[in-house]
């Protein structure tokens, strides 16, 4: 993921054994997609028939939807300063106040920052 410039929230929310439509479009560089692909779903061939549930849904209910991410947390704290009050941030709370549901109004803090909005910066807490 990291070679792949993919998002790690995204990626692993998205994995499923069985199809590569979601999560092979977020790899800057596909084909290393497809060689991990090829080495995951043969590590997961055995455990298949023992596991109740596909590797995917398992993956999409251990990994969050939605997670506080830093441009989004960034943009609210400016939007928060100008206008003295800080709406912005309650809608970045109500995201990942329930992150393992997928919540159509909440699509866009799903996603990752656009080149020109990454934040290379943490904030305590995030």
């Amino acid at each position: 993921m990291t070679d792949g410039q993919a998002d790690f929230t995204l990626t692993f929310r998205r994995l499923d054994p069985e199809s590569d439509a979601e999560v092979r479009p977020l790899f800057k560089n596909p084909d290393a997609y497809d060689a991990w692909a090829a080495r995951w779903r043969e590590r997961l061939a055995p455990r298949a028939a023992a596991t109740p549930r596909p590797a995917g849904r398992r993956c999409g209910r251990a990994n969050p939807a939605y997670i506080p991410r830093n441009h989004r947390v960034e943009a609210a704290l400016a939007a928060g300063d100008r206008a003295r009050g800080f709406r912005a941030v309650r809608g970045i709370a109500e995201g990942p106040a329930r992150p393992f549901e997928d919540r159509p109004e909440f699509a866009a803090y799903a996603e990752p920052p656009p080149a020109d909005q990454r934040v290379y910066r943490t904030f305590c807490g995030t």
